[in-house]
């Protein structure tokens, strides 16, 4: 008689979890599954109600209503470094879907090069939802350059150092290329940045400037340039692109120590304001204002 009710309980159980996780599908994505050792790891997290009724999603005892699950390859879990931030409750109504993209590298010790598993978790109502494992690789890039510049000083501070790099990554048929910034007497890497697609004719140019930023010019494609600024703290100051198709752009720096782009077309960005016809089409410097027509004036009216 026990086990007929244990089995009764635990059939009932089922169903009602069954109902519960069918209101709620999660599914993850990541744009790619081959990453760079600290480069940002970003996962697209769709969340949809398929409910007939409003679902409402809501921190419990502090924490975030959203979390992971990561393990390696071997089964072992990934240690969890911090929580997404509280943003208090939201009602998703019937058929709405919500998407939240998060960076697990700051939540998770991702620190070491291999293969991981990531599952996005929903907590709602004591239940936990799970969306589907993505599999994903890190590993290390190819490093093609390396400088360590040191700080501007202060009297407040001691001396600080700055170790700036450039990687390579190979995705098919193209190279992509990425800046490292990082303290390596303090075992501290504050960031590593995507440039994006790169030729790998010629080296790269770069230069820092009076302020220890880092200035890098390198071509993207075809008669296309990308230049990018970036401070030892591995943010982006400044970004355009080039062409070269009346001259090839090329970095200079002058006695002050400002680093700027001569030459080339800057094709991006563009200016956000529309100009008007007028600007469009000035007159001629050269030509004359028209003169304003005499009025005559007849003591008997107009003639």
């Amino acid at each position: 008689m026990r086990r007929v009710i244990f089995l009764l309980v635990a059939a009932l159980a089922g169903v009602f979890g069954t109902g519960a996780q069918a209101q709620l599908t999660v599914e993850a994505r990541m744009k790619r599954d081959v990453f760079l050792l600290y480069e940002p790891l970003p996962v697209q997290v769709t969340i949809r109600n398929i409910s007939g009724r409003p679902i409402q999603l809501e921190e419990s005892e502090g924490r975030h209503w959203l979390d992971f699950t990561i393990a390696y390859e071997d089964g072992r879990e990934v240690l969890s470094l911090a929580g997404l931030k509280p943003e208090g409750a939201i009602a998703v109504r019937p058929n709405q879907t919500i998407t939240r993209t998060v960076d697990l590298l700051p939540l998770y010790d991702l620190r070491t090069r291999g293969d991981y598993r990531v599952q996005a978790a929903v907590n709602n109502g004591g239940m936990r939802m799970l969306s589907a494992p993505l599999r994903f690789n890190i590993i290390q890039g190819r490093e093609t350059w390396v400088q360590t510049v040191g700080l501007p000083a202060t009297e407040d501070q001691p001396a600080e150092y700055r170790t700036f790099s450039l990687q390579t990554r190979r995705d098919g048929q193209s190279d992509h290329l990425y800046i490292c910034v990082r303290d390596d007497k303090k075992g501290i890497v504050y960031g590593l940045l995507e440039m994006g697609p790169y030729i790998p004719l010629g080296d790269p140019s770069v230069r820092f400037d009076k302020a220890a930023c880092l200035h890098l010019l390198y071509q993207s494609g075809p008669r296309a340039f990308g230049y990018i600024c970036v401070d030892s703290s591995a943010h982006v100051l400044d970004r355009a692109g080039y062409s070269d198709y009346s001259s090839k752009p090329e970095l200079i720096s002058d006695l002050s120590g400002t680093v700027t782009v001569r030459g080339g077309e800057k094709v991006f960005p563009r200016s956000e304001r529309m100009l008007t016809t007028e600007e469009l089409n000035p007159p001629p410097p050269s030509a004359p204002p028209p003169k304003p027509k005499k009025k005559w004036w007849w003591p008997f009216g107009p003639s």
